[in-house]
C-alpha cells in the first residue's frame, strides 16, 4: 500500500466495540511478480507452489447463478489456501466461498478484481461451497 488516506466502510448498524484492520507487507521474489503478471494477462494455469486445480471452466456462452462448483468437507479445523482467477473482462462473473462459519463474498469479478491469490484461512469443521455466478462472460475461471 502506498502512503495516503484510506477509508473503510461497513454496511452494518453502529454498535459499541472495536474494529481492528491490519495489513502486512512482504517482499516478493521477481518470479512471483512474473507469475501474477501471467495470470493478469489470461494465463490462469500459474498456481502458487503447492496448489492444485479444483475447477476450471470456459465461461463463454454460459450462465450460472450461485452454481456450486466445488464442495469442501472438513472433519477437523484446518488451514486452507485458496486462489481464484478469471480472465473474463466482460459480462458478470463472481465467485463466493460459503460455509457455516466463514463466508467470503465476491472473491473475484470481471469488473476489475480478477485475481484472488493465496487467501489463507483457518476453517472450522463443516461443509464449504464455492459458488459461481456469471452471465455474458467472455473467458475462463479457475480455482486452486
Amino acid at each position: 500500500m502506498v502512503k495516503g488516506k484510506y477509508s473503510v466502510y461497513l454496511t452494518s448498524e453502529k454498535t459499541n466495540g472495536t474494529l481492528v484492520i491490519g495489513h502486512q507487507e512482504t517482499d516478493k521474489e521477481p518470479n512471483e511478480f512474473e507469475r501474477l503478471y501471467k495470470i493478469h494477462n489470461g494465463e490462469l494455469d500459474n498456481p502458487p507452489d503447492g496448489y492444485v486445480e479444483i475447477f476450471s471452466e470456459n465461461l463463454a456462452g454460459k450462465s450460472y447463478k450461485d452454481e456450486v462448483v466445488y464442495t469442501l468437507s472438513l472433519d477437523t479445523t484446518k488451514n486452507i489456501g485458496l486462489s481464484v482467477y478469471t480472465s473474463s473482462k466482460q459480462g458478470t462473473c463472481s465467485v463466493d466461498f460459503i460455509g457455516k462459519s466463514s463466508n467470503f463474498i465476491g472473491f473475484i469479478n470481471s469488473q476489475g478484481n480478477r485475481i484472488c491469490d493465496q487467501l489463507e484461512s483457518a476453517l472450522n469443521p463443516g461443509e464449504y461451497q464455492i459458488k459461481l455466478t456469471c452471465e455474458d462472460a467472455d473467458d475462463r475461471y479457475s480455482s486452486m
